[in-house]
């Protein structure tokens, strides 16, 4: 008699094989109300894909920095914005820390209005 033994499977490591998802659902591109939302209301809790994700959805460029899972990002729409950063620190995919997001949250509400007009004109 053989047993078939399934391997664990937590729906943790489903959501981050998916990629970018909520809660399972495949994500479409955010819009600026929505990515400011799960920004905020994340508590620190985002990984660096999530973060990287949110930026590119909103027009940003996202790049690799000179250091580990250091990143910058900047806008071409946003012309007196020279660009931000933030760590992903150590690991496969790991999380940002607050700061980070707070500072992301930050650069957002600053230029939201410009942020906006860019998501508008670039609608498909």
């Amino acid at each position: 008699m053989y047993v078939f033994i399934a391997p664990r499977v937590t729906w943790t490591g489903v959501l981050r094989k998916l990629g970018d998802t909520i809660y399972g659902a495949k994500l479409a591109k955010l819009d600026y109300d929505a990515a400011y939302s799960r920004l905020k209301g994340s508590a620190g809790n985002l990984r660096c894909s999530d973060v990287r994700d949110i930026l590119k959805d909103l027009g940003f460029t996202v790049r690799d920095g000179k250091k580990g899972g250091h990143k910058t990002f900047r806008h071409s729409s946003i012309p007196n914005f020279f660009g931000g950063n933030f760590d992903c620190g150590h690991g496969r995919d790991s999380e940002v820390l607050k700061i980070y997001i707070a500072n992301i949250i930050v650069v957002l509400e600053k230029y939201e209005n410009e942020i906006k007009s860019y998501i508008q004109k670039n609608k498909n």
